[in-house]
């Protein structure tokens, strides 16, 4: 009883801190920083934000695989740079086997000036703007696209829908499919951005307004670099701080506006909405 009283006294009269939220401050640079492991980045600051797992819709996680990210940013007055850095021992990179899931982040502005969606892929009416980070998407860029015969280099074709004759082994890239035979490539003709070969960036721009609304946008604008050491992920996704894109967030000097994010670990077979999000939602950054 003694204990509470004290502890009620001490909570009156203000001599008991607790951590502040945090905020993220992105300051003015001349040129953009691109490059994770540029050392200017150094000089930018950096945030800790605590991450938690998804278990409000199903299937979550029970608990963080990532307890924290570092956070930092900066921007050029036409370009916003957001650095994300964790912990992680493990490079997953590949999607192209039924089993296997890529390492991945994400960034989340909500649309509408001034408002704070549910931070948790927004609400009805409430949009919000996702840029998404894809290791595989990064081996993409660095080796080539990823198709079946990265994953399983012994396989057979017999034959693909209005295609010569190859010998067997070969590959059949999909930039030399007739318009015709690529109606029989399901993603690509879907317009599937996961099966597009000819990606120019890891990242890719969505919008959506709660859970199982996620769409993918018509226009890309955001770019974006991971480098990993086998220790931690360092990624930086870069986007126009206004695109002129009635999907994207406006985003302004001297303004304060929420941010969320989002962490997938593939070794722990995490996808969708198996995630590490920002413990507490959204969280505030200062573009001074």
């Amino acid at each position: 009883m003694k204990k509470l009283l004290v502890l009620a006294f001490l909570l009156a009269m203000g001599s008991i801190s607790f951590a502040a939220e945090p905020v993220i401050t992105s300051g003015a640079v001349k040129d953009i920083l691109t490059d994770p492991m540029d050392p200017a980045w150094d000089g930018a600051g950096a945030t800790i934000i605590p991450m938690a797992p998804q278990n409000v819709a199903t299937p979550g996680i029970k608990a963080a695989s990532v307890p924290s990210i570092k956070v930092s940013s900066v921007h050029n007055d036409k370009d916003i740079a957001i650095k994300v850095e964790w912990y992680d021992s493990t490079v997953n990179d590949a999607v192209n086997m039924s089993d296997k899931f890529a390492d991945a982040c994400a960034v989340q502005f909500a649309v509408k000036p001034g408002t704070e969606p549910n931070f948790m892929m927004g609400e009805p009416n409430g949009p919000v703007q996702i840029l998404q980070w894809k290791a595989a998407w990064e081996k993409d860029l660095a080796k080539g696209y990823q198709d079946v015969e990265q994953a399983y280099p012994n396989y057979n074709v017999d034959t693909y829908p209005e295609t010569k004759a190859v010998p067997q082994k070969a590959n059949y890239p999909v930039t030399s499919f007739s318009p015709n035979a690529q109606k029989y490539i399901a993603g690509l003709a879907a317009g599937n951005n996961l099966s597009n070969p000819l990606k120019n960036t890891s990242v890719e721009e969505m919008n959506a307004e709660g859970f199982g609304t996620l769409t993918a946008q018509a226009t890309q604008n955001a770019k974006g670099k991971g480098v990993s050491d086998y220790r931690y992920w360092k990624v930086v996704i870069v986007r126009p701080l206004d695109s002129g894109d009635a999907s994207d967030a406006v985003l302004k000097a001297g303004s304060t506006v929420p941010v969320a994010f989002t962490v997938w670990d593939g070794s722990k077979g995490e996808r969708g909405a198996r995630k590490n999000f920002s413990d507490g939602g959204w969280v505030k950054l200062n573009i001074q």
